[in-house]
């Protein structure tokens, strides 16, 4: 089964345009036109998926609605993934969305609920009893050296994600 973003040059943007009518400011997507007795014109389009993403089956496919709404923009598909800024993968007003390599998109990430110390990038080691500071930056780990203080690891692991991903950067 092909999945959301597989077929995303596959769509002609007339048809997308005479059929869903997209808010900036809600991020929202309406229907146009009927698609059936089920669904009905000027009802809200899509669904929210498992993983919080509101999903759009359109023309027979499933699309993302992040995506579908920077093609209906802007007329062209993003240049490798979208980022959404707060951090709500279901907020797709578009001045939430941002154009963002994977490397960028994963800095922008929520922290794990698994994180015990509080901080990205900071692990206490039980052995050293240190705290570790780490980031990962194009699928590789950097290590940032042993720590003393929780403190002190959260601070250098923040500043070296600020170096790399500036805005892109979260500490949450």
């Amino acid at each position: 089964m092909r999945q959301p973003n597989d077929i995303d040059s596959d769509l002609d943007r007339e048809f997308l345009l005479r059929s869903l009518q997209y808010d900036s400011e809600t991020g929202i997507f309406t229907w146009l036109l009927p698609l059936s007795n089920r669904v009905a014109r000027g009802s809200q389009a899509g669904t929210i998926r498992h993983d919080g993403y509101v999903i759009i089956k359109f023309d027979s496919h499933f699309y993302l609605a992040h995506r579908l709404a920077w093609f209906y923009i802007y007329n062209k598909w993003p240049n490798s993934g979208l980022d959404h800024i707060d951090g709500n993968p279901n907020n797709n007003k578009l001045s939430n969305l941002r154009d963002a390599n994977p490397s960028q998109n994963h800095a922008n990430m929520k922290m794990f609920k698994t994180n015990t110390s509080g901080h990205r990038g900071v692990w206490f080691h039980k052995k050293n009893k240190t705290w570790i500071a780490e980031v990962w930056y194009r699928r590789k780990k950097i290590g940032l050296g042993s720590y003393s203080s929780k403190k002190e690891a959260a601070l250098v692991s923040a500043n070296k994600r600020a170096e790399l991903f500036g805005a892109y950067s979260r500490e949450y």
